[in-house]
């Protein structure tokens, strides 16, 4: 399995310290939920390559790395790959220090500034940054953007839901910070794999549809999201 990054909160990330390459076992999150007994009922071994997106998808099509986490729509050729169940559904919203008036993307990125984190797409978006409709601000990660929004770098966070509200809680501003009443973006991440496997990923679906139904998706959903970051208090270490 490739990623692209060892931080995709709350998909998957490391739980020890981990190298290029390394076993499952060494990470944590949803997809590590559904794989363990998966892997073990299966007599699979599942090791976990950290390479760029561009080079993962073309080994992944060339049939070099079998398989990774993505949305179909994120692809350039999705038509060479085949594709489990959606297993999450990555959605986005803007988050702002007031409460967001605006009723569509369009009207309330207008003539703002957007905090992102660093090497992010965001399709949605992306048009209105090119035209210089809005600005892109980017931060190391998603704790630093709602720094920066506290600090009036940035008029919006532009992020995932989970990882804003894992924010929002540790830090207690629950009444400080406001989420756009519309949706930015959204997608399903799915397993993608080339298609010599596609009966492995018959039985995937399978034992995707049995965590679904006994509840199992949903309970580890939970759980990583309140696990997907770990902060201190956004305003005890002074300005950003």
């Amino acid at each position: 399995m490739f990623i692209w990054s060892q931080q995709l909160e709350p998909i998957i990330y490391p739980a020890d310290e981990a190298s290029s390459v390394a076993p499952m076992q060494s990470y944590d999150g949803i997809v590590v939920d559904i794989l363990e007994a998966f892997a073990r009922d299966n007599d699979l071994g599942v090791d976990v390559v950290v390479t760029s997106r561009k080079r993962g998808e073309q080994d992944l099509y060339e049939n070099r790395l079998d398989f990774t986490i993505l949305a179909p729509a994120w692809l350039n050729e999705p038509e060479r790959l085949i594709f489990s169940r959606p297993i999450y559904t990555h959605r986005e919203f803007l988050y702002g220090l007031e409460p967001i008036e605006a009723k569509s993307v369009n009207e309330a990125v207008r003539n703002k500034r957007l905090c992102v984190r660093f090497g992010y797409k965001f399709k949605t978006v992306q048009q209105y940054f090119d035209t210089g409709v809005a600005t892109r601000i980017d931060s190391r990660e998603e704790l630093l953007a709602f720094k920066m929004l506290e600090y009036g770098r940035c008029d919006f966070v532009l992020t995932n839901e989970f990882v804003a509200d894992a924010i929002i809680e540790a830090n207690e501003l629950e009444d400080r910070i406001f989420v756009s009443p519309f949706l930015v973006d959204e997608a399903a991440f799915t397993f993608a794999f080339h298609p010599t496997h596609a009966s492995l990923v018959d039985r995937l679906n399978e034992h995707i549809d049995r965590l679904r139904g006994s509840g199992d998706l949903a309970s580890s959903i939970m759980k990583h999201r309140r696990k997907a970051v770990g902060f201190a208090h956004l305003l005890d270490e002074g300005s950003p």
